[in-house]
């Protein structure tokens, strides 16, 4: 007991206002000194119990004090003097009873500062209103804010009113109270409603409101606390960018239209200058005539150009490219990329090489059409500017952290290199090393400015290294990621096919209708429709078709289309894109649909006015076959009939048109018909006997090898997928060379694995392999001649 009261008493002294503290055996109390001075008592902390219970305004506490067991109490208000009341705390601890005071006007003076803090923070909130209401929506209160913007001289003035007697519309207070009882019927938030408020002055306003219920301690509601902010100058700047921005779209959509007219509307009328020039210099006799006509489609090939690296210049840095994230595979792009190139490569007589580093992630993520312009951009730049020596192309992986792979992308030359104070200058639009009037380099000086905007898009870099009279090196950073799955799983198989698709149907397939059979051609004709409503260009597609035995019927609409492919048996389809009545991708689909009950597939080519990769994509998933940009020429004329019509009409073709198969299964193995090599179609197709032999010391002694490794690599694996891939790249360069049998071999074995058979492959990979080893060997002996 005593050391309690050496822990408690040094405490009761310190206490700020009267306490003490009584033990039950004892008949005085100890006070500290405040209770003292309240009592008149002067025996040093000993007080008599008495001198509490004679007081009567102690009264109560001294009845407590005399109960036993206590344990904390409700709070006992006792008053002394006239202008104070004590509020008594009673507490039982260790078997002493502690009785602690505290000024009542001190509860009240904190109370009535809470109170005021209140006030103060919700008048302080800065533009929002608060508001609460009982259970008949009945005002208790509000901020100064929406005193002042109602009007009221102050925040007392809204109690005991209702929606009713504010100056807002009658509409506008019953959505107010509907609001309300919603809340409290529910019990439930409703937060951010946009609602109308008109005040006298001030128009109409739009709020922005939150209503929550107030609860009882039963969890009843009892009223409902509502705040909301203005939010018209939002709303009024909202709508000024929606204007905004439908007119900034309106006038992109304008210019992207124009762009589209202008190339249609160029490309329509030289259709007719060049198709009609060419018809001239196959009829004419006279050596003048065929002179000026080829210079007049020398001329117009050549507007067609720039006006082409105008519009797309024009479209990339308007930003009307739009930026793809995709899967794919980096090796392939680059391999395409050096497949296009081979040709021009060949008869500048250059050697042109392909590095690429085993490090590199096989499937990346990132914007390959972007990747694939750059390098194909860089390649065509650097044929474009070296005479002699070689082109090189590599791929390194610069860094690899996590997913992140950082690609070095170099296209190296021995050209004629750039000075060091125009290497900044490259990068401008229409900016060349020489004035177009000394006529030395072609081009409008687009090139390189579209791969530095290209590059910029991929957050990448690009740096140059060059010396006048050596040679330049363009080195690309590109950041991209490696993909979570390490197969061709989600492979972007549109743009595969956009990439596959145009050059194959186009340019891969250029087999002789006379190496497909041992008959005479000129006895065969072929009916093609040309869907076309110029009259012109109706015209030429007609004199040009002439020239290859085809009988030519005209569509002028989109509906006469769909009817005329409907009753006739068409070998071919020339497809126009802006028709007057339905677009061709529309004719396409229905002709497409049709063909699901005549069981047939014609095939059908895009002859259109509007190029870009978007429309060539858009053409192939129409349901079209091939891609070719007005106008139509001669010699495109001629790439088309030999991929797509093998020489004969159906009932007597060898190669199926639908899929590029014999018809017989036994004719699949019957190659003897077609040679080995025929130098006079590679000196054709090249237009020249050394070019031709140095694209076959090439294939030989690189791509083959490599080619064929990788295939009997596959074929270890049982990977017929890869096998297939390879064997379309090699039947791509077989058609340059005149590699007829190799190139039909790799055609069948192709065709047949995408029309879903599988019972043959063994037998026509083994006829692959022999295939090339015999063209590996008559090459060798040609070379060696």
């Amino acid at each position: 007991m005593k050391n309690i009261e050496n822990n408690i008493i040094p405490w009761i002294n310190e206490y700020p206002w009267p306490a003490f503290v009584i033990f039950p055996e004892r008949s005085s109390i100890l006070g500290n000194k405040l209770l003292e001075e309240l009592l008149g008592d002067q025996d040093h902390g000993n007080i008599q119990i008495s001198s509490l219970t004679q007081r009567e305004e102690f009264e109560p506490l001294s009845k407590l004090i005399q109960q036993t067991n206590l344990s904390k109490t409700d709070t006992l208000p006792v008053t002394y003097h006239e202008q104070n009341c004590l509020q008594w705390l009673v507490y039982e601890s260790n078997n002493a009873l502690i009785c602690l005071s505290q000024p009542v006007n001190a509860f009240i003076q904190a109370i009535e500062h809470a109170k005021k803090l209140q006030t103060s923070i919700i008048d302080l909130l800065p533009s929002h209103y608060i508001l609460w209401k009982n259970i008949d929506s009945v005002y208790l209160g509000c901020n100064k804010a929406l005193a002042d913007a109602l009007g009221l001289p102050s925040t007392n003035a809204i109690i005991g009113k209702t929606d009713f007697d504010l100056p807002t519309t009658r509409e506008q207070s019953e959505l107010y109270r509907a609001d309300d009882r919603e809340v409290m019927r529910t019990g439930s938030p409703k937060l951010n409603i946009e609602e109308t408020q008109t005040l006298p002055g001030q128009g109409n306003r739009t709020l922005l409101t939150s209503k929550v219920p107030l609860l009882n301690e039963q969890g009843i509601a009892t009223g409902v606390l509502a705040i909301y902010s203005d939010i018209t100058e939002q709303k009024v700047l909202q709508h000024s960018l929606e204007v905004s921005k439908e007119k900034a779209e309106a006038a992109n959509n304008a210019k992207t239209e124009f762009l589209e007219n202008m190339r249609h509307d160029i490309r329509t009328p030289l259709t007719g200058i060049v198709g009609f020039a060419e018809i001239l210099k196959i009829e004419s006799q006279e050596p003048r005539i065929k002179e000026y006509a080829e210079n007049i489609v020398a001329s117009s090939q050549a507007l067609l150009h720039l006006m082409d690296e105008v519009l797309e210049a024009i479209r990339v840095s308007s930003g009307e490219i739009p930026k793809l994230r995709k899967k794919f595979e980096l090796k392939k792009i680059l391999e395409h990329i050096l497949n296009l190139n081979r040709s021009k490569a060949a008869q500048k007589r250059l050697d042109i090489t392909f590095d690429f580093d085993s490090a590199i992630p096989q499937y990346l993520v990132g914007d390959k059409i972007r990747i694939h312009r750059v390098g194909l951009e860089l390649m065509a730049n650097a044929l474009n500017f070296t005479d002699q020596g070689f082109v090189k192309i590599s791929a390194k992986l610069a860094k690899q952290e996590n997913r992140e792979s950082i690609i070095k992308l170099i296209v190296e030359d021995s050209g004629v290199g750039i000075p060091k104070e125009k290497q900044q200058e490259i990068y401008l639009q229409f900016r060349r090393l020489t004035p177009s009037y000394q006529g030395i380099y072609k081009g409008a000086g687009l090139g390189l400015s579209v791969i530095k905007q290209f590059i910029d898009e991929l957050n990448g870099e690009i740096y140059v290294s060059s010396e006048p009279g050596k040679g330049s090196q363009f080195t690309c950073i590109i950041p991209l990621q490696k993909a979570l799955l390490d197969d061709d799983e989600g492979i972007d198989t549109d743009l595969e096919r956009l990439f596959d698709a145009t050059y194959e149907s186009t340019y891969a397939q250029q087999f002789s209708p006379a190496l497909l059979t041992n008959e005479n051609t000129e006895d065969f004709t072929h009916r093609i429709l040309v869907v076309e409503d110029t009259l012109i260009a109706q015209r030429v597609a007609q004199s040009l078709l002439g020239q290859f035995q085809c009988q030519t019927d005209i569509a002028d609409c989109g509906k006469k289309a769909v009817e005329m492919a409907n009753s006739n048996d068409y070998d071919l389809i020339f497809m126009d894109i802006g028709l007057p009545d339905m677009d061709g991708y529309e004719v396409t689909h229905r002709i497409r649909v049709q063909e699901l009950t005549k069981k047939n597939h014609v095939p059908i080519i895009a002859l259109t006015a509007h190029a870009g990769d978007e429309n060539k994509k858009r053409c192939i998933e129409a349901g079209m076959n091939a891609v070719l940009s007005k106008p139509l020429t001669l010699q495109n004329c001629s790439d088309i009939i030999e991929s797509f019509i093998p020489g004969q009409r159906k009932e007597k073709s060898e190669i199926s048109k639908n899929n590029g198969l014999p018809e017989e299964v036994s004719h699949l193995f019957e190659l003897s018909q077609f040679p080995l090599l025929n130098l006079e179609e590679g000196i054709n197709t090249l237009g020249d006997k050394a070019v031709l032999f140095d694209m076959l010391k090439l294939m030989i002694n690189g791509e083959l090898t490599k080619d064929l490794a990788m295939m009997k690599e596959a074929h270890d694996n049982n990977d017929w997928d890869k096998i297939q891939q390879v064997a379309h790249k090699i039947k791509g360069g077989s058609v340059y060379v005149g590699a007829i049998r190799m190139g039909i071999a790799c055609q069948y074995l192709e065709r047949y694995w995408k029309t879903g058979q599988r019972d043959l492959l063994e037998q026509l990979y083994q006829q692959l392999i022999a295939v090339i080893d015999d063209s590996i060997k008559s090459i060798q002996g040609s070379l060696n001649k």
